[in-house]
């Protein structure tokens, strides 16, 4: 293994995943198959063996889902992070993916407070797995939440390889944005009629009880400019 398979796969082990694939027969029997150990950062065992079992189409049987979990678990936001901390953290991802080549960087701006380590380290895999490449392109074409959890839209062109990986990162982030409270980062549900959002307990309780404050957390406002427009001296 040459240094560039080495760092690519130090850079594709953050965004390990594990699948898991479910079959139903005409009778009413299942078949579940389900990846163990330490996961990986593209399909899988487990895709092969779906998509093998479709090729042959086995007579009664079908597929039921396909799914992937991760493999290591996303931290929640740090409490009570602030909307200046929230800005300066987000400005950072976006200054990582502008550094590295990226097209339409801006596109991850907007996105709920408690998504934020989710996309700093999807920003920072893209990145770091562009800059391995020479003749290669990434460009953001949109980031949104959506029902409850993120869509991550990115398009790539380069080796096989590489577009895989780029595809395996996004997919991460919107695997990591499920069940994940979009307020703190903390585990959470599916939750509200018309703008569903998975949040939880509490964040939930603050929805109903104070709309206004809850917004501000989820999605904290842009920090106030100094009077004048002057830049505030350091440590002031």
């Amino acid at each position: 293994m040459n240094d560039k398979d080495l760092r690519r796969e130090e850079i594709m082990h953050r965004f390990r995943m594990r699948y898991r694939g479910a079959f139903t027969h005409e009778s009413g029997g299942s078949l579940d198959l389900a990846e163990a150990g330490k996961g990986d950062t593209g399909a899988g065992q487990v895709q092969q063996l779906v998509n093998a079992l479709n090729r042959v189409r086995v007579p009664g049987w079908s597929l039921a889902g396909f799914s992937g979990e991760l493999a290591e678990p996303v931290p929640p936001e740090p409490e009570g992070m602030t909307a200046e901390e929230y800005h300066r953290r987000i400005d950072a991802a976006v200054n990582v993916l502008r550094e590295a080549g990226v097209e339409q960087p801006n596109q991850v701006y907007g996105l709920p407070a408690g998504w934020t380590r989710i996309i700093e380290r999807a920003c920072e895999g893209i990145a770091a797995r562009l800059s391995l490449e020479e003749d290669a392109l990434v460009c953001i074409s949109q980031t949104k939440e959506k029902f409850g959890t993120l869509r991550f839209y990115v398009s790539a062109m380069g080796p096989d390889e590489f577009m895989d990986d780029i595809h395996a990162i996004a997919s991460w982030a919107e695997t990591a944005s499920e069940n994940r409270c979009c307020a703190t980062g903390r585990p959470g549900e599916i939750r509200g009629q018309g703008w569903y959002l998975t949040l939880c307990d509490e964040m939930e309780a603050l929805r109903r009880d104070n709309p206004a404050a809850f917004r501000s957390i989820v999605y904290p406002p842009e920090p106030a400019e100094p009077a004048g427009g002057d830049l505030a001296a350091p440590g002031a």
